[in-house]
C-alpha cells in the first residue's frame, strides 16, 4: 500500500517538473523573440520662451567721413530728360525733385518681371505640395519595409512580399531626391527673377533725380528734352557747409540699397540715425557702388577722412515671433525647431526669417511656446518625440 502511494506521488511529481520546464521553455522564447521595448534615452536641451521682439534686417559697412561743400547730381540711368525744374541762382531743399527722366521702358521691364515670378511662384507652390506627399508616401514605406523584414525574418511572410515592398521604398526615396532637386531648382529661379525685379525698382526710383542736399543751385547742365547718361552731371548744388560720409559696397548688393534708406552710423560716442541720400550710378574699378549719407553735424571727436561702421537697415519687423538662432535647424530641403511639449521633443518645419544679434523670426511660433536648444539636436539625426533633460547654465 506505501509502495502503491509513493509511485503515485512519484509520478506526480514527473509531471509537475515536466509543466514547470514546459512554461520555463515558453518564457524564455518569449522573452528572447519579443523583448521589451528600451525606453530611449533623453536627450539634454536648454528651454527658450518664443518672445515677440522688433527685428532689424540690415547690412554692416564701413564708411569714409567726407566735407561737403558742392555737391554733383549726376544721372544714374540713361534717358530723355523730360523735365527739368530748377535754374541756376534756385534755392532748392534735400529730397525736392531735380528732374524727371524718361522711365517707361524700365516700368514695362518690371511689370514683365512680376509676372514672371507670379508664374514661377505658382509652379514652385505645386512643386511643394507634390513633395509633401512624397516624403509622407516615403516615410510609409519605409515602415512598411522595416515591418516587412521583421516578418520575413521570423519566416511570417514570404521573401517576395518583402522585395515587393523594398523596391517600391527605393522608388519613394528616389522621387523624393528627385522632386527636392526640382523644388530647390524652382526657388532659385523664383530668387533669381527676385532679384531682377529689385534691381528693375532700384532703376525706376533713379528716374527720379532728387536733391540729395539743401543749396543753391550753381549748374544746370542739361534742359527738358536731352539725353541723360550714367555719370553725366545734371546738376551742381552749394550746400554751404556740411559733412556726409561715403561708403562703398558688393555689386551683389547693389538692389539691396536705394537712396532714402534708413541707416545707423555708429560714431565713437553715439549711434546716430541717417538717410540714403545719393547712390553714384558707376562702379569703381573694384566692382564696387557708391552711396553717400548726410552727416550734418561733425562730433569733436570725429574728424574729416575718419571711418566709422555703419549699418543699412533694409527693413523694419514690428513684434514678430523670435527665437535663439541655433535653434532653426536644417535638414533636407527643409528647415523646423523642436518644441518642447510634456516633457519630450516635437518637431515642427517652419519658414525661418531674417536673423538680428542670433535672434530669428519664425512666424509660425507663437509667443510663450518653448523651444530647445542642444549639442546633439545640431545632428541630422531626427529627434522627435524624445524625452528631453532640460537644463540651464551655471
Amino acid at each position: 500500500m506505501v509502495k502503491s502511494q509513493f509511485s503515485s506521488l512519484k509520478a506526480w511529481l514527473g509531471v509537475l517538473a515536466a509543466f514547470v520546464l514546459i512554461m520555463t521553455a515558453g518564457l524564455a522564447r518569449h522573452y528572447i523573440f519579443y523583448p521589451e521595448p528600451e525606453e530611449p534615452p533623453s536627450v539634454a536641451v536648454r528651454a527658450h520662451t518664443v518672445e515677440s521682439e522688433d527685428v532689424l534686417e540690415k547690412r554692416e559697412y564701413t564708411g569714409q567721413v567726407e566735407s561737403v561743400s558742392r555737391v554733383n547730381v549726376q544721372a544714374q540711368i540713361s534717358g530723355e530728360v523730360l523735365r527739368a525744374n530748377y535754374r541756376e541762382g534756385d534755392r532748392v531743399e534735400a529730397g525736392e525733385v531735380l528732374a524727371q527722366i524718361d522711365d517707361s521702358e524700365v516700368r514695362a521691364r518690371l511689370e514683365a518681371l512680376r509676372a514672371r515670378r507670379r508664374s514661377a511662384e505658382e509652379v514652385l507652390a505645386s512643386q511643394r505640395e507634390e513633395l509633401t506627399a512624397a516624403r509622407a508616401e516615403k516615410e510609409y514605406l519605409t515602415a512598411e519595409k522595416e515591418r516587412h523584414r521583421n516578418l520575413f525574418e521570423r519566416g511570417l511572410t514570404p521573401e517576395s512580399q518583402f522585395e515587393e515592398i523594398e523596391s517600391k521604398q527605393r522608388q519613394a526615396v528616389s522621387r523624393v531626391e528627385n522632386l527636392a532637386a526640382r523644388v530647390r531648382s524652382q526657388r532659385e529661379q523664383v530668387e533669381a527673377i527676385s532679384e531682377e525685379i529689385n534691381e528693375a525698382q532700384t532703376r525706376l526710383s533713379y528716374a527720379t533725380v532728387r536733391a540729395p542736399v539743401s543749396g543753391v543751385v550753381v549748374d544746370q547742365n542739361l534742359e527738358a528734352g536731352e539725353l541723360a547718361q550714367p555719370a553725366r552731371s545734371l546738376y551742381v548744388l552749394d550746400s554751404g557747409s556740411g559733412y556726409r560720409v561715403r561708403f562703398s559696397y558688393p555689386q551683389e548688393d547693389v538692389p539691396l540699397i536705394a537712396t532714402g534708406q534708413e541707416v545707423l552710423l555708429h560714431l565713437p560716442e553715439e549711434t546716430r540715425r541717417g538717410l540714403i541720400t545719393r547712390i553714384h550710378g558707376a562702379l569703381t574699378s573694384h566692382s564696387l557702388a557708391t552711396a553717400e549719407v548726410d552727416l550734418p553735424e561733425l562730433p569733436e571727436s570725429l574728424k574729416s577722412g575718419s571711418y566709422v561702421s555703419l549699418e543699412v537697415i533694409h527693413a523694419h519687423h514690428q513684434e514678430v515671433p523670435v527665437v535663439p538662432e541655433q535653434a532653426v535647424l536644417s535638414r533636407d530641403d527643409s528647415r523646423y525647431v523642436y518644441l518642447l511639449e510634456e516633457g519630450q521633443l516635437r518637431q515642427r518645419e517652419v519658414e525661418a526669417g531674417p536673423t538680428e544679434d542670433r535672434r530669428t523670426v519664425v512666424r509660425e511660433l507663437e509667443p510663450g511656446t518653448e523651444v530647445a536648444t542642444g549639442a546633439f539636436l545640431e545632428l541630422s539625426r531626427n529627434y522627435d518625440g524624445q524625452p528631453v533633460t532640460v537644463y540651464e547654465d551655471n
